[in-house]
């Protein structure tokens, strides 16, 4: 199914999540999960891709929270690299997978280290690509939250330039 890069029968936020997952190599995923744009690689501009998937851009059609039967879906969970297979977890109604979403991108804003010219501009691909992907598909309230959890005074960074992009992602997600 378009945008269901984690194969558990539903396009929803948390795929852009597993697709981040699947170019930072933290998690293993086949060729076919990762290259959403077809390029024949896995890399940040399928985020976008995705996204555009997600929201129906240009002449996409829209696949945000779309989901198969469970029963006749063919994924069921991890790829065949990443250690064998996995029961289908339950359907998330919206506010939970967004809010599942939230919390993996401010997991990625605080973990993420650039350690060269191309991880950092892979890093700011990805963070504004999230971004507008929150402005565009999150309520004005769950925005709120995500400012709110991105400006905790107990939140550590472990790149000084994600650290640095918070006013900005904040002031994107309050305009």
């Amino acid at each position: 199914m378009p945008a269901d890069v984690s194969s558990d029968c539903t396009s929803a936020p948390p795929d852009v999540n597993y697709l981040i997952d699947c170019i930072n190599r933290v998690i293993t995923c086949e060729i076919w999960q990762c290259d959403v744009d077809r390029s024949g690689l896995c890399r940040p501009p399928d985020i976008n891709r995705l996204i555009d998937l997600l929201n129906g851009a240009g002449l996409y059609t829209p696949w945000l929270n779309v989901s198969l039967d469970p029963n006749i879906c063919q994924g069921g969970g991890e790829s065949a690299g990443g250690g064998g297979s996995r029961s289908l977890p339950a359907l998330l109604p919206r506010a939970e997978a967004n809010a599942e979403f939230m919390d993996g991108f401010v997991e990625y804003l605080t973990t993420v280290v650039t350690w060269d010219a191309s991880g950092k501009a892979d890093f700011e691909l990805i963070s504004d690509a999230l971004t507008w992907f929150c402005v565009d598909n999150l309520s004005p309230n769950e925005r709120a939250t995500l400012a709110d959890k991105l400006q905790d005074p107990s939140l550590t960074f472990a790149s000084p330039l994600a650290e640095e992009m918070v006013p900005e992602i904040v002031s994107a997600l309050l305009d």
